[in-house]
């Protein structure tokens, strides 16, 4: 199976958590109580897929501790997002900007850390987003 059915199938993931997030925050839920609920619930489901692939026995320590960082700051994505929404944010322009944000600061990580090639393209396209991102935000 391509990666890419993998890349479209996270994003839609990943789209409807954060609408899903918004609108509850929005909904007048604790912004606490949201990213709880989201974390465990995520921890559920990935607990689920490691027992199925019988994975636990396979552990390295230092992917280990990389993936608990992840964790951590998944955790405290999931809380200042919530936050966003609950301090009066247009969930559209929010998303807009975590989304973006994102890929800016994987793309640099990636290039800089893990020394991974940037192609003009892929440059131009960053550049792009975040031209986008602009026009989106600074519209009145």
């Amino acid at each position: 199976m391509s990666w890419v059915i993998f890349a479209i199938s996270a994003a839609i993931c990943f789209g409807l958590t954060s609408f899903l997030m918004g609108i509850s925050t929005a909904g007048k839920l604790n912004p606490a109580t949201v990213s709880f609920v989201n974390a465990l619930f995520a921890t559920l489901v990935g607990g689920i897929w490691v027992f199925l692939e019988k994975g636990f026995h396979r552990i390295i320590w230092t992917p280990l501790i990389l993936a608990t960082l992840s964790g951590v700051f998944g955790g405290v994505a999931g809380i200042m997002f919530c936050k966003m929404i609950a301090t009066g944010a247009n969930l559209s322009i929010g998303v807009a900007i975590v989304r973006v944000g994102t890929v800016v600061v994987a793309a640099l990580l990636g290039v800089v850390l893990l020394k991974e090639g940037l192609s003009p393209r892929s440059l131009i396209g960053i550049i792009l987003s975040l031209i986008g991102l602009y026009l989106l935000v600074g519209a009145k």
